[in-house]
């Protein structure tokens, strides 16, 4: 990646409660159960959130499966990005809602690693997580039916 890695964990730039706390949930829409999660940092402030997408839609990949021509498909969905500016660089967290198609996600996933700059800065985008939203929604039922359970009990 030329020299810039990821570096510190998003945590200790961010703090632990914010790289911690959870974005607004992605609507699942057209089967999309998974959401690929991914920490991304460029070194520099001048950064804006349409580079950052900029470098993802034109990240290499193999042929058909990169983010442009998968959202065409209907195998990914509308991406979310948050970015924030810490110690002269640009930090954020993008997040991918994807089909259940495990393969094609790991096809895209693989092109956007291989991201090394956003607009002439040196940038790095690492896959940090695979949330199965299927899964979170029954925890939080869970969760729920317990405070509920306590509650009446």
């Amino acid at each position: 990646m030329r020299g810039y890695t990821l570096g510190r964990p998003l945590e200790l730039i961010l703090g632990s409660a914010h790289a911690n706390a959870a974005m607004p949930r992605i609507a699942r829409k057209n089967g999309h159960h998974t959401v690929l999660v991914f920490e991304v940092r460029v070194r520099g402030r001048d950064v804006r959130r349409e580079d950052i997408y900029g470098a993802v839609f034109n990240a290499p990949a193999i042929p058909g499966y990169s983010l442009g021509e998968m959202q065409e498909r209907g195998s990914a969905g509308r991406c979310r990005l948050e970015i924030w500016y810490r110690d002269g660089e640009t930090v954020g967290r993008l997040e991918i809602p994807v089909s259940p198609s495990r393969a094609e996600a790991a096809f895209m996933a693989a092109g956007i690693e291989q991201v090394d700059t956003v607009r002439r800065c040196p940038a790095a985008i690492r896959l940090v997580r695979i949330m199965d939203t299927r899964e979170e929604k029954r925890q939080q039922i869970m969760e729920r039916a317990k405070n509920i359970y306590a509650r009446i009990g």
